[in-house]
């Protein structure tokens, strides 16, 4: 007697995905994208480089000078690596990007 597998429940049917390469509805589709972005020239880009990585930077700083007397022995170390981070991270940017 030849044995079939069962049939699954109704109950898992409805979860079966769409193929992959199914194009999704109209309510997921993501708006067309601009032909050029504009990219912000004024203060403080102008003044300097990254902002957001000086931004950063003093924000670091500062926690760090708050709790320097309480704060454990490699507080220092770390707040020197953070800021090395963000000076390659900027680097990188600036030069090696295309």
């Amino acid at each position: 007697m030849r044995r079939f597998p069962p049939a699954r429940p109704p109950r898992l049917r409805a979860l079966d995905m769409p193929p992959r390469h199914a194009t999704p509805p109209a309510h997921r589709r993501l708006p067309p994208r601009p032909a050029q972005v504009p990219w912000c020239s004024s203060w403080p880009f102008n003044t300097v480089s990254h902002p957001q990585y000086v931004g950063s930077v003093l924000t670091v700083w500062g926690m760090a000078a708050l709790v320097w007397g309480q704060a454990p022995a490699g507080l220092g170390a770390l707040v020197l690596f953070w800021t090395a981070l963000y000076v390659v991270t900027g680097y990188q940017e600036d030069r090696l990007s295309v």
